[in-house]
């Protein structure tokens, strides 16, 4: 029924979770989604203008370091395809969800209170959406 199955991460022990329930679905396909939020980005750049600092390098030892994690991820998995970018999180999930059966995420990341307030990453793939979500607890 599932065959196609996207993965969204933010490597919290919450979304590790949805780990086990992917297994046990036994899809064809899962790709492992890592989004890097761009807003910190946005912030640096303005604030590191005339100073010594690469934006352009930190964002890159975030994208290995997220590949590293994922890969640790994949393992457990099995065979699956990592993918790492940098953007809004629930933005970049739902613009890959229409070419899956099936989006599985965890109910809450590492937004903390600041994500409460404000709606979470899994509430906005819920209304969004192209296709069916699993939300893990």
């Amino acid at each position: 029924m599932f065959m196609r199955v996207l993965y969204p991460t933010d490597f919290s022990e919450n979304s590790k979770r949805a780990i086990k329930c992917i297994n046990a679905l036994k899809p064809e396909e899962v790709t492992i989604l890592h989004v890097i939020d761009e807003d910190p980005f946005d912030i640096y750049e303005e604030l590191t203008v005339g100073v010594d600092y690469d934006v352009e390098k930190a964002k890159n030892h975030l994208i290995n370091e997220a590949k590293r994690k994922a890969e640790k991820i994949a393992k457990e998995i099995g065979n699956a395809k990592i993918e790492v970018v940098i953007g809004e999180p629930w933005i970049e999930i739902v613009k890959r969800s229409e070419n899956y059966d099936l989006v599985v995420l965890g109910a809450f990341g590492k937004g903390g209170i600041l994500e409460r307030l404000l709606g979470s990453t899994a509430e906005a793939v819920l209304r969004h959406s192209k296709c069916s979500v699993l939300v893990v607890r």
